[in-house]
């Protein structure tokens, strides 16, 4: 990222990115933990999404001219995404984790019902037996 010598960022937009790069890494793996596989981030990937592409120039904002030498298919068909357009992919993305949040809940709630009902037939033909 373009930071000072200091360690703070060079401009707002630097920092914006630094951040919304974070955040999709940060959506990206507690996706990827809450599933079997190992987590697989692509950091490099996901910085290429959220600063997108200069059509004109086909440069990537931190890569200039080497874009295509890391994602050649990615450089011709990408656009820049504004701040905006990353804050609102933010939260569209927080949101259906929150869903699935929400659906894993009632689905174990569900579970723990259906064996509390499973023990207590278990007890009912113990007694019956």
């Amino acid at each position: 990222m373009h930071k000072k010598k200091d360690g703070s960022f060079v401009d707002k937009r630097s920092n914006d990115i630094n951040e919304a790069v974070e955040n999709m890494v940060a959506i990206v793996s507690q996706l990827t933990n809450e599933s079997t596989e190992a987590p697989k981030i692509d950091v490099a990937h996901i910085y290429l999404q959220v600063v997108g592409v200069e059509p004109k120039k086909r440069q990537v904002y931190g890569l200039g001219t080497h874009a295509s030498t890391f994602y050649p298919d990615s450089v011709s068909s990408s656009s820049s995404a504004s701040s905006q357009e990353i804050q609102q992919q933010n939260e569209e993305l927080q949101k259906q984790i929150e869903d699935m949040k929400k659906r894993e809940e009632e689905r174990l709630k569900r579970e723990d019902e259906m064996q509390q009902k499973i023990l207590q037939m278990e007890q009912i033909m113990c007694k019956l037996a």
